[in-house]
This record gives structure tokens, sequence and C-alpha cells, in this order.
């Protein structure tokens, strides 16, 4: 049994469809429309600019889900062609779901246009197109039959859910369920609009089986209603797996209590793409067969996997280290007890025991626990990275027919490297955020008593950290400057020159006065603050002797960099500047160095917008 589902055996349940439209909600709610392409049945809708493109996949077969790996294709069909005339431009309002059903709902407008795209999965599957009136502009497949009818002009009705919505279950609908007789699992299944798998699950958490009488007292009736409303609850704050059950492969929106689980995804949607892996084409799914392409979602496999690896290391430290500090402290005064830091690793269900605890040892033990579970994880994803890497090896050596090809060991990332970097000249380590999410990590977790704090004097500037910067140097500083304004909105905005200053790490709090509120990413500055004034904004770009990229102030990159080159702000897309980076520094480097980084290497240490090439040089 292979440990990938097929894309033929993805069966979407309506709890993964309620995950599934949370995702896309956050990912895309108040988008604007830009294209829509053809692939076979399924629909792939790009949002934003080509070089902030998102992609979103509406397929009446597979579900909706957002994707890095579908294919645009050129044929398009005549139903993409009306989409395209009704939808182009369009803001994306908002997306929901129809009674925990399996039917997507896209509500779009164009000023006081109104329209609403319908994802319809129960088989043969449907995308519709309604009006503000809810009648059909267009469908992809009429149906006429005696239950509905869909076609143009029609008003649109759903079609008939013949089970009860999960939920809508509660003790009264499930003893009016289970009275019919049979067994609970029959009797579950014809009555609520789980798919197998949940119902099993359901079962589990109540301690039943399958086969047993449907017929149960209040209190086992209640057990079973309760279950299937912590069920609905997990799907709020999802775990996706793709798990085995019983032979079978399934996605999953939740861990269940049994059953192996063969993959694990941040999202739903980056388990449907994984999982499908495919270009889909007209009414078929087909593998990708080429060797080149395998090797690199292996690749990509074995990185996520370290970056996975790296993070339950580092959770397990921060937990035992917490833990620690807790039972040192423990007196017969008591001790107030702190997770700041490490809530966002402890589990609901462990939390709530955390609060009901008054002991420091009590609550220190559950943390070690916790820890150990981030180790055991941890051993479980190395085995799977070791596995992942063996299976590539094999199967590169046989496309290659026998020829022996080369397989580097994927490089262990540092801690920095998920947020902007580079060394200075002095070879300080400096690092900034990327977004408002990135900029809170850095300072909270990251800030330590002798860094320093860099801003630039504009809305929408990264946080810039000098590590051990107290004995900061004049250049250092300058560098510093240069990069927090290279990186902040005045990139964008095509600003030639910027100022920006600098505070101590003490002088950085996540505190807001009195009646104020400080936004996700801010935080308030007090005291004296250092001003560099007139900081031209440009960065330059290289190729350090181990084959990483980086980039910074030439000043800084020229002493760490193999090659460079150094841009300034333009109208280019990002895209097409990080290709003529990456061609450029291949040719600079030639044979000197192993050098495998991607045009998405690139691109993760550009600014956010174009920039044109002024300078060249080979530094060794």
């Amino acid at each position: 049994m292979s440990s990938r589902a097929s894309a033929r055996s993805i069966d979407i349940s309506g709890l993964e469809v309620a995950a599934l439209v949370r995702e896309i909600s956050v990912q895309l709610g108040g988008s604007y429309l830009s294209n829509i392409y053809s692939a076979g049945d399924a629909q792939l809708l790009t949002f934003g600019r080509r070089d902030e493109e998102k992609r979103l996949v509406i397929s009446p077969r597979l579900g909706a889900w957002l994707t890095k790996r579908l294919a645009q294709r050129s044929k398009t069909t005549k139903f993409t062609t009306s989409l395209r005339g009704e939808l182009l431009r369009s803001k994306l309002d908002s997306v929901s779901q129809l009674d925990m059903d399996r039917v997507f709902l896209f509500a779009f407008s164009h000023g006081t246009n109104k329209k609403e795209l319908v994802l319809e999965l129960m088989p043969p599957g449907n995308i519709i197109l309604l009006d503000e009136r809810r009648k059909t502009i267009v469908a992809l497949r009429d149906v006429r039959s005696t239950q509905r009818k869909v076609s143009r002009g029609v008003v649109y009705s759903p079609p008939a859910q013949v089970r009860l919505s999960p939920d809508r279950v509660d003790q009264e609908t499930l003893k009016s369920m289970l009275a019919k007789g049979g067994s609970m699992g029959r009797a579950l299944g014809k009555g609520i609009s789980l798919p197998r798998r949940y119902i099993d699950e359901i079962l589990r958490r109540s301690g039943l089986r399958q086969d047993d009488p449907s017929l149960q007292n209040d209190e086992k009736v209640g057990e079973v209603a309760g279950a299937v409303k912590a069920i609905i609850e997990e799907t709020a704050d999802p775990h996706p797996c793709v798990v085995k059950l019983n032979d079978e492969t399934h996605l999953m929106a939740i861990r269940p209590t049994t059953g192996e689980v063969l993959r694990e995804g941040a999202t739903l949607s980056e388990l449907l793409d994984e999982t499908v892996r495919t270009v889909v084409t007209e009414g078929e799914v087909h593998e990708e067969t080429s060797s080149e392409r395998r090797e690199e979602e292996y690749r990509v496999t074995l990185s996520r996997l370290n970056v996975q690896l790296g993070q339950l290391e580092e959770n397990s430290n921060r937990l035992r280290e917490r833990a620690n500090l807790i039972r040192s402290r423990t007196s017969a005064q008591g001790v107030v007890v702190d997770l700041e830091g490490v809530r966002e690793l402890i589990p609901p269900e462990s939390l709530k025991r955390i609060e009901q605890e008054s002991s420091p040892a009590a609550i220190a033990s559950i943390l070690f626990d916790l820890a150990k579970r981030n180790e055991f994880e941890a051993v479980r994803v190395s085995e799977a990275s070791a596995s992942v890497r063996k299976r590539m090896e094999r199967e590169v050596r046989l496309e290659a027919k026998g020829r022996p090809k080369e397989l580097r060991e994927p490089r262990k990332r540092e801690w920095y490297e998920k947020f902007r970097w580079f060394y200075t000249s002095h070879d300080g380590l400096a690092v900034g955020g990327r977004d408002a999410h990135s900029n809170s990590i850095l300072v909270k977790r990251h800030l330590e008593r002798d860094d320093v704090v860099y801003h630039a004097d504009l809305f929408g500037s990264p946080f810039f950290i000098l590590k051990s910067g107290r004995g900061q140097t004049d250049e250092e500083v300058k560098e510093l400057a240069k990069a927090t304004v290279a990186f902040s909105s005045g990139w964008k905005t095509g600003l030639g020159s910027a100022d920006a200053y600098w505070v101590n790490s003490d002088q950085v709090s996540s505190t807001a006065p009195s009646g104020e509120y400080l936004a996700r990413g801010s935080f308030m500055i007090r005291g004296k603050k250092n001003f560099v004034s007139k900081n031209i904004i440009q960065i330059s770009v290289g190729v350090d002797p181990d084959g990483r990229i980086i980039s910074g102030p030439e000043e800084a990159v020229m002493k760490h960099a193999a090659a460079y080159l150094t841009i300034i702000p333009s109208r280019e897309k990002t895209s097409e500047t990080a290709k003529k980076i990456l061609a450029e520094l291949r040719k600079a480097v030639g044979d000197r160095m192993t050098f495998d980084e991607t045009v998405d290497d690139v691109l993760r240490m550009l600014p956010s917008g174009g920039g044109k090439i002024v300078r060249r040089r080979i530094t060794s």
C-alpha cells in the first residue's frame, strides 16, 4: 500500500470543507480576481499581481484549495471564458459553506454588482455562477431532475441533504435516529452526513463499536452527541493529516485516535496540493513523470521535514527550560507560574490541566511531558526524512537508468533564515522581519538585552535587530539603517532615500499606553531615537562561499559574497528581477563552487518589488 493517497481516493467531507473555507478566507478574503484558467473540469483562479500572485483551484471532483503546483494551461473552455467575462477584476468578499455540506460558496462583488460562485462536490460535481437574485448565469453542468433544476435563468436550489448535518446533532435527534434499530454504525452512518472514517472516530471516542446495538441509555447517547460536537469544534483549529485506516488512505481535518498518520501538514490546502501532485487535465488527474520534477518534490519534502524537525527540537528545549525555571522557583510562599513564550506550544487540554493545578511541581511535570512528546515526534520526523531520502535516491537512480546522480544532503537552515538577515562588514548578525507576524516573533522571541533595534521612519517598515549590537561600529550603524529602509515600503513606492533610527532593546515594549492599541507586529518605542538620515535605498544580492543566496547593504555583502549584484527599485516584476539575478550569479560563479539555489531562494532575499541591476562584481 502506498503511503501517498491517490487523487482518485480523495473524499472531501463537510468537515474538510469547513477547514478549507477558513483557510481560503484568511488567505484570499478581500483579494481581486486577476484571471481564470481551464484545467479540465477544474478552474484555476488567480488573485493579485503576478509577482504576488495567489492561486485557487476549484475542482468539482476534489474540492477547493490554495495551490503552488497546479500548472496554467493554454487551452480555455467555453465555461472558463464565460466565468472570465462575469468575474474578472471582482473582489472576493467572503467564502462560506452551505449547512456543513460539501458545498463551497464564493461571494464576489464589482462595485454594486454582486455574484456568487457555487462549488458542489456531490457526484458528478458542479460549478455554478449566480447573480444577486440567485439566478443561474452559467453552470458547468445543467441539471434537470425531479428534485431540482440547474439551468441559465433558474433560481438556484442546493442538492437535497438526505442525512442530518453534523452541527444539528443533539441528544434528542440522536435518540430519534437510534430508535430505528440496527447497529450503532449503521444508524449513525444513515443518519449523520459524515463519511465512515468520522463515524468510526465518533464511536471510538464514545467507547462503542460499529456492531453495537443502536438502542443506548441516555448517558451513552449524550457521550455520542458530545463526541460529534467535539469533532466539529476541532475543525476550527484543524490538525490536517493523511491517515491510513483499515488499509485505506484518507485525508482528514483532525488527527484520529487510531490509524497510521502518513502525512501531516500546516493546512489542508498544503496536503491536497502534495497529495494530488498533478496537472489537472480533461476529466483525469495525471502524475508528473519526469525524474527532475520528482527529485525536486522530494527535495522540497526533505526541506520541509528538516524545518519541522528544527521546530520540534526548539519547542522541546523551550518547554524544558520553562519547566526547570518553574520547578527551581518553588517556595513555601508559592510562585506565580509564567507561561509567556511557551503558551502557544501547549495544547488546549494540557493548558486546562495547568490552570487547574496549584502545585508548580505538577505544572513543571506537565511541561516536561510535552517536551518529551515533541522529542518523540522529532524522532518520527527524522525517520520519515531518512525514508524519503532513501526513496528519492532509489527513484532517481531508476529514472536515470542506472546512471549515478549526485544527491546532496539538504542544507540545515539556521533559525535566522526564516527572517531577513545578513552579516555586517564587522561580522555582526543582523536579522529583520518580513511582515507584521514575523516582526512580532522576532522582537518577542529573539530580542535580547545586548541587542540593538532598527526601524525606518516610514509606515510599513521591518524591525531589524543587530545581535549583541551594544558595541556596534559606525559602519554597522550605516549598514543596518540602509537595510531597514531598503526592505521597507520605501522600495515599493520608489523612494531614493529614507531615514531610519536605532534604539536599545530596553526601549522597545509590546505594551501600549493606557487607552491605546498596538497593531500586530507593532511596538512602542520609549526614550531617545538615534536617527540615521538620508539612507540610499538599494541592496546587493550575492552568493556566499557556501552557495547560499545573501542580500543586504553593499558594504556588508561585498565582504561575504563570492559574487554579487547591486539593484535599485524599479517597476519590473519581482519574479523577473529574481530570474535575472539568478542567471547572472550562476554565470559569475561558474564551476568554482556548488550553487543549487532556485528563483524562490532569490525571491526570499529581495524586497517587495522589482529591481534594476546597476552594478556587478566578482569578489574572489
